[in-house]
């Protein structure tokens, strides 16, 4: 089996009730590089979450004690990491559900070990940006009669300030950054997730959906992003930089 390691250790939380299973993540992910933490319950998963700041979540969509999806939104109210929910069954309507509580991926069971190290190194990729003297780049960018900070995921407009989750905000500065042009839901999968398939598009779709909605939340009834059927998304032009800047 090809062995990925990262390029700096991460702290990886994993939350499954099958203890074989969580074994095996233990095992996989150890020798990827990783620092792994496993728990069984979600109450447990909140505690340890809280103290030790993970920098992604594998997810059980099922727990004894409280839904995953449960789980998910109450991770996303106090900590903006990377959530991979593990589903049973790749149906839409699940991968919808786990996109809804903040999902950043979806993996149906059962998986190769493999491709769980993969996505979690994708999602760690894209959540990492560095400026040139080689710490994190802070980029705020206009939009429409607000503004986005790219590196804290939040919006504001003149009816607030709503965070957005790390891939919205992925997905948000993709169109800022290709602002004029129409961005098709397989080249986000591509440049996002570097996979994409026929069936994946809902993916987009569903985090497109969620990602008008807090727009509006903060930004009132502007249109900022279009949908031109049949080929894409783009963003009405808006996407000034108006700070970039290195965080030491």
């Amino acid at each position: 089996m090809l062995r990925l390691s990262p390029t700096v250790p991460s702290n990886i939380l994993c939350v499954d009730d099958d203890s074989y299973l969580t074994d095996l993540f233990h095992y996989a992910l150890t020798r990827d590089g990783h620092n792994v933490h496993v728990t069984h319950t979600g109450a447990e998963a909140l505690r340890v979450a809280q103290l030790d700041r993970p920098d992604v979540v594998v997810l059980n969509l099922h727990l004894p004690d409280m839904n995953g999806l449960t789980l998910c939104t109450r991770l996303r109210k106090t900590l903006h990491i990377p959530v991979i929910m593990l589903i049973a069954l790749s149906t839409d309507a699940e991968v919808l559900m786990a996109f809804e509580a903040g999902a950043d991926d979806c993996i149906a069971k059962p998986f190769n070990m493999q491709i769980l190290s993969y996505r979690i190194r994708a999602v760690l990729r894209r959540g990492t940006r560095s400026s040139v003297l080689g710490g994190p780049l802070k980029v705020v960018y206009k939009l429409g009669s607000g503004t986005f900070h790219a590196e804290e995921n939040e919006t504001t407009g003149r009816l607030g300030s709503v965070k957005v989750t790390a891939t919205q905000g992925r997905i948000l500065r993709l169109l800022l950054e290709n602002e004029g042009r129409v961005v098709s839901a397989e080249q986000i999968l591509t440049k996002l997730w570097a996979f994409g398939t026929e069936s994946d598009v809902t993916v987009v779709k569903s985090h497109m959906s969620n990602l008008r909605k807090k727009l509006a939340m903060c930004l009132g009834d502007e249109e900022i992003i279009h949908t031109i059927a049949g080929v894409g998304y783009t963003l009405r032009k808006t996407g000034e930089v108006l700070a970039k800047q290195a965080i030491s």
